[in-house]
């Protein structure tokens, strides 16, 4: 996958860094507070039919590290074409 420019963004604290292969973002998120860490990704030319990408999300600086996953797979569409012989509307 590969990163769209200019969509890396934070909501709060400082900006996100993305050094290839990973974004990381570092600030304070007293309790209540939310910070949102937007991105959009392109994919890869060599990505596979459905394929599965993972993005896995790791929350650190509270009582216990919390992980997230979430999976997507890119699926390919295709529109045949509708023939019809012999039609009389």
């Amino acid at each position: 996958m590969t990163l769209v420019g200019g969509t890396l963004a934070a909501s709060s604290g400082s900006t996100p860094i993305f050094d290839g292969a990973r974004i990381t973002w570092s600030g304070t998120a007293t309790s209540g507070d939310s910070v949102r860490i937007t991105y959009a990704l392109t994919p890869s030319a060599g990505l596979g039919f459905m394929q599965p990408q993972t993005n896995t999300v790791l929350i650190e600086g509270g009582v216990a590290p919390v992980t997230r996953i979430a999976t997507a797979s890119m699926a390919r569409i295709v529109y045949l074409p509708h023939l019809m012989r012999a039609f009389t509307p």
